[in-house]
């Protein structure tokens, strides 16, 4: 696994994949959660604060222990 920081374009991607999967009933979120940690460490500060801050405002209620996963993200490298 890399841990080369991630261009703004690899990192837009992130964002985009987590605001199609938090509106949705799916198995999307659980995905997004998992890339999202196993990668943490390759985002700017700015991409994790924009990630934890999309997670907050677009949270639907569904797959809450998914959310949860990401949400515990904030604050660690």
């Amino acid at each position: 696994m890399s841990t080369n920081p991630f261009t703004n374009r690899e990192a837009s991607i992130y964002v985009f994949a987590l605001r199609y999967a938090l509106a949705r009933q799916t198995g999307a979120l659980m995905f997004v959660a998992e890339e999202l940690a196993a990668n943490w460490a390759r985002f700017s500060d700015r991409d994790k604060h924009e990630i934890i801050a999309e997670t907050r405002a677009e949270n639907c209620g569904f797959n809450s222990d998914d959310v949860a996963k990401i949400l515990a993200l904030e604050g660690t490298k």
